[in-house]
């Protein structure tokens, strides 16, 4: 069933030595005990987490940061989400006097030519983003791919009664030192791709 991959692989994603995990919806398709389980395998997560969720409630019990893309910005508010909530009722409950929409009109050319910069640099970073992770799925996918089909070769291995096959002993051969040959590219680009993550996620920490 759809749950049921869905707690597979989140077993899987939890049980990776990655510092950086991106999970978007997480709890889609799971129910109250696994969801539970998952918040508990989370707050015990070591590493920096990027979560995108609609539960509210789900993001309360794990985030301490919330950000929001309004108008091409990418704006950081401290705190869970019943924090961020709170500063943009407030913000939305200040009244402004003339002047002051007079001062806030009052925004120079440098300012916005800064500002447009800046939300340019943004969406740069968030397709970088984007594209780094699906090319960590892909990798993965690859990895998962010939760890099985490698998995299945050993096991056919194992049974002498195979080597009676002599035309699928030769391909399983071939096939089995294909995948030896191929697996250590893939580790390595797993590798170097989750290097250039962390150290794009650095890079919006300072700019944040």
């Amino acid at each position: 069933s759809g749950g049921e991959k869905a707690r597979v692989s989140l077993a899987k994603i939890l049980l990776s030595p990655v510092n950086f995990l991106i999970m978007d919806e997480p709890t889609n398709h799971l129910d109250l005990y696994s969801k539970e389980a998952l918040e508990t395998a989370l707050k015990n997560y070591d590493g920096t987490l990027l979560l995108i969720s609609h539960d509210r409630y789900f993001l309360d019990k794990l985030v301490n940061v919330v950000f929001e893309l309004k108008d091409g910005r990418l704006l950081r508010f401290e705190g869970n989400y019943s924090d961020y909530l709170k500063k943009k009722q407030a913000e939305d409950a200040v009244v402004y006097t003339p002047d002051d929409k007079a001062e806030t009109q009052k925004i120079s050319r440098r300012d916005k030519e800064q500002k447009r910069a800046e939300a340019e640099a943004r969406q740069l970073i968030s397709k970088e983003r984007k594209s780094l992770a699906e090319k960590i799925e892909s990798v993965e996918t690859a990895i998962h791919r010939d760890e099985s089909e490698k998995e299945r070769i050993e096991k056919l291995m194992a049974d002498p009664k195979f080597y009676k096959q002599i035309d699928a002993v030769a391909e399983a051969g071939k096939t089995y030192q294909d995948i030896q040959e191929r697996l250590p590219g893939f580790y390595q680009s797993w590798e170097k791709l989750h290097q250039q993550m962390d150290a794009l996620l650095n890079s919006i920490k300072k700019s944040g």
